[in-house]
């Protein structure tokens, strides 16, 4: 584990540092301005449900593992310091999932910073008086909104499992480029079939259904909490990323990248 929080702290000062000290900061600025303040300040009836934060915290770290996962081991490549760190005496499996790990983490705190910027725009932006959600604990007009509890479970664990997706997913695609442009396009697909597949594919799949089937699924779906359907939606990511992350795991050999 040690080994694996290493290669995690390396790769995060790189990620970090994406962009040259002060730009790199400007551009986290920016995108967390973009999805913490001005989607929540033009949408704030959808913003204020609950369904479109949850949904967010699971798209959101699909923008921003893409990126930095395409760049782990191509951009190594291209700089010329993958030999270098294949030489080391870190075990395979540190150095992989040492790389997930990193873009994981970094997107599941930019998602948290944009989730926190969303409750500050619906408080002191926009009139969240008698609406939805669970104010905190206060008096008259100082109550504070706050996310129903579905939200946090979608933000706490379903950004980690989509993190998890399409890091594993773009593990593969970095191995095998040979410069980061080339990732970067090549991940375009992987990124656009999850998306895709997840806004279009599965309510395709529900509506093939049997009408009987459909008004039975639903009628659970509506008999559960919200977290629950989180929860199980979430459980079946983290399947798929077991399985993703096995077979990246057993494929990561540092002699065939040295022959390469």
């Amino acid at each position: 584990m040690r080994d694996i929080i290493v290669v995690a702290g390396k790769e995060l000062r790189e990620i970090v540092g994406a962009g040259g000290g002060r730009k790199g900061l400007v551009r986290e600025l920016l995108f967390i301005g973009i999805f913490g303040l001005l989607f929540p300040l033009t949408q704030v009836e959808a913003w204020l449900s609950g369904g479109v934060p949850a949904a967010f915290a699971l798209m959101v770290p699909l923008f921003l593992v893409g990126p930095h996962v395409a760049d782990s081991f191509a951009g190594e490549r291209e700089r010329g310091t993958l030999e270098t760190l294949l030489a080391t005496r870190l075990p395979d499996r540190s150095i992989y999932f040492g790389k997930i790990l990193a873009v994981c983490g970094y997107a599941w705190a930019v998602t948290l910073l944009i989730i926190l910027a969303s409750l500050l725009a619906l408080n002191f932006g926009a009139d969240v008086s008698g609406r939805g959600g669970s104010p905190t604990a206060g008096s008259g007009e100082s109550e504070f909104f706050v996310y129903p509890a579905f939200v946090w479970v979608a933000w706490g664990v379903g950004s980690i499992a989509s993190g998890l997706l399409l890091a594993s997913i773009g593990t593969f695609v970095s191995l095998r480029s040979k410069t980061v442009r080339g990732a970067h396009q090549a991940m375009m697909i992987p990124l656009f079939v999850v998306i895709l597949g997840g806004s279009f594919g599965i309510p395709a799949l529900f509506r093939s259904l049997p009408p009987s089937t459909q008004e039975r699924f639903t009628e659970l779906l509506e008999s559960m909490p919200a977290v629950s359907v989180v929860l199980w939606a979430v459980g079946g990511l983290f399947v798929i990323d077991l399985v993703l992350l096995g077979l990246g795991a057993r494929l990561f050999r540092r002699d065939r990248l040295i022959s390469d």
